[in-house]
């Protein structure tokens, strides 16, 4: 697909893309899956946990009996709410560790010069991270434009020839969204301005 897109002024006319990024993306610079964290977090509710409160609120969110591990990820939101909702600033800081000082993998890379050389140059994500702004600072000459909060969203450029990068569920520094609440449902701020990128640009999903 990246391949495609980076042929995209050569050999698809007019064509554009814009890309939406999930947490499948960043797993090659080390950062752990939302399914893999969710299996983690749920390991350490259950260790403070009385059994039966454990058992009680499992079957409370739906989670199954059989191939727990298998199906944590699915159950993401509510994990969190379960292992943080105690203390969000805790939350923070743990996501916060987990994702600074990450390198940009050579995916990160290869898009990041696609948005800086050719026009397909907005990316949609519901990461926290910064590896794609960090590729783009790093190995090429150009700034991004990022929305990091959805109080953001109106001032989003509807033409530019800059990266876009708008983070739908928040950046890692502006406490982001890891809540049923906020990932069940778009901000209405985004609304308007994702219509029109959606209108006016095909979509590539990678990481999901």
């Amino acid at each position: 697909m990246l391949k495609d897109a980076s042929r995209g002024s050569k050999g698809l006319g007019e064509m554009k893309f814009c890309f939406l990024i999930g947490a499948g993306a960043s797993i090659s610079s080390g950062i752990p899956s939302g399914a893999k964290l969710a299996w983690k977090w749920l390991q350490e509710i259950k260790e403070d946990c009385d059994g039966e409160d454990f058992e009680d609120w499992k079957i409370e969110i739906g989670m199954p009996e059989q191939n727990i591990a298998e199906k944590a990820g699915e159950f993401y939101p509510q994990i969190y709410e379960k292992r943080f909702g105690h203390a969000p600033e805790t939350g923070y800081d743990y996501i916060r560790g987990l994702m600074e000082g990450r390198e940009p993998s050579l995916g990160y890379l290869i898009l990041a010069n696609i948005m800086v050389r050719e026009k397909h140059n907005v990316v949609i994500t519901t990461n926290f991270d910064n590896l794609l702004e960090d590729a783009i600072r790093t190995y090429t000459q150009e700034k991004p434009f990022i929305a990091g909060h959805e109080a953001l969203a109106d001032y989003v450029p509807r033409r530019s020839d800059r990266p876009i990068i708008l983070k739908v569920h928040r950046d890692l520094f502006l406490q982001p969204f890891s809540d049923r609440l906020n990932t069940d449902i778009l901000q209405a701020a985004w609304e308007s301005i994702l219509g029109k990128f959606l209108s006016d640009y095909h979509l590539i999903v990678l990481g999901y």
